[in-house]
């Protein structure tokens, strides 16, 4: 396979697919981008015209079969992952699926499953994972340069929704029966990102809100938001660290605004995918008894912190990384064990959301 080209197909053809998959394949000379598949065959075809790609399908394995592709990325709306996953590794492709991987832990245990039986490379598009400031502060945490963790706090807030008077224009992230909300949107990646820096967790506590319970829609009809615009919720790992969460979509002025703080006994630091070439840290005997904090520039090693045209370098690394294991046979991360793993605890605080309790987490 190292001596020609990745044959890519997209599933899915929105936002995801044109800002952040298909730019990135671009990239990588060892990738060709073939052909996208939608619902429809029309749908299929103007994503295709969209995107600039030569191929458009209907269905996945189909697809898959009629151009031999290699891989694909699945980015289709959340409630169709799991379908448009075993498709297509039935059909023998390779597998980028966005987040989160399932509605819950069944469709993600039988994701799972089809992988091992299929023997394909099987990657979640948990993306922050290759922002450098990320890899650096796993490193400066499983290093012990914080010391013991006391505890964390964990944001992702945007203004994407805050506008009350907008019409909303992704519909389905605002309908249940399409694994919208905003907790499986935001929420996946924290919970992604603290379990690499952390480990396992042990149970799970949290509160589901809607702010908005009515919003616009294009056509000037009324949409009956039935799913969680905003959520809190806490974790407790198997080591006793616990830590706090909040995600929502209504933070007026905010961007893409991910921030993590992390605070130890010999130290303490604070990420912001906002700023992917820096840290905020905190650390050593005189900085941290005159509570100074300095910003310090992420060295080179933990990868580029810019971008290349309009993508984030961290997305070019993701799609990299998922074309270097299929052509070298090496394992993939995040992997769908990740996913699963993602997918348990999304449901243990949806459960402890709709009857407050914490909920241990299964395994």
């Amino acid at each position: 396979m190292a001596e020609r080209r990745l044959r890519v197909g997209i599933v899915g053809v929105g936002n995801n697919a044109a800002t952040h998959h298909v730019p990135a394949y671009r990239l990588l000379p060892d990738v060709e981008l073939v052909a996208c598949c939608a619902t429809s065959l029309s749908r299929a075809q103007a994503g295709a015209k969209r995107l600039g790609l030569p191929k458009a399908y209907a269905d996945v394995g189909t697809m898959i079969r009629a151009e031999s592709l290699d891989a694909v990325s699945v980015c289709s709306t959340n409630d169709a992952h799991h379908q448009n996953t075993l498709d297509a590794l039935r059909a023998g492709a390779h597998v980028l699926c966005e987040k989160p991987m399932a509605l819950d832990q069944g469709q993600a245990q039988e994701m799972v499953a089809q992988a091992e039986h299929a023997d394909r490379h099987a990657m979640v598009a948990f993306t922050y994972r290759f922002v450098p400031a990320a890899k650096m502060a796993q490193e400066l945490i499983a290093g012990g340069e914080l010391g013991e963790v006391f505890t964390f706090q964990a944001t992702y807030v945007s203004a994407y929704l805050s506008d009350l008077a907008a019409p909303i224009e992704k519909e389905w992230k605002l309908r249940q029966s399409m694994g919208g909300g905003v907790f499986g949107d935001l929420g996946s990646h924290l919970i992604y990102l603290t379990r690499w820096w952390f480990g396992e967790v042990a149970r799970a506590s949290g509160v589901k809100h809607t702010i908005a319970p009515l919003r616009n829609l294009a056509d000037a009809a009324r949409l009956r938001v039935d799913v969680d615009d905003a959520c809190g919720f806490w974790l407790e790992f198997i080591s006793g660290l616990t830590g706090s969460y909040y995600v929502t979509k209504y933070a007026t002025g905010r961007g893409n605004c991910q921030r993590i703080e992390v605070y130890g006994s010999k130290g303490a630091l604070a990420y912001n995918v906002e700023r992917p070439g820096e840290l905020e840290v905190c650390v050593g005997s005189i900085p941290t008894e005159a509570k100074q904090w300095t910003t310090i520039a992420v060295p080179d090693r933990f990868g580029d912190s810019g971008t290349i045209g309009q993508l984030e370098a961290y997305r070019l690394e993701q799609a990299r990384s998922f074309v270097d294991g299929i052509l070298n046979d090496l394992p993939v991360e995040p992997s769908f064990q990740d996913g699963l793993a993602c997918q348990r605890i999304l449901d243990a605080v949806s459960q402890s959301a709709s009857a407050p309790a914490w909920v241990r987490i299964e395994r």
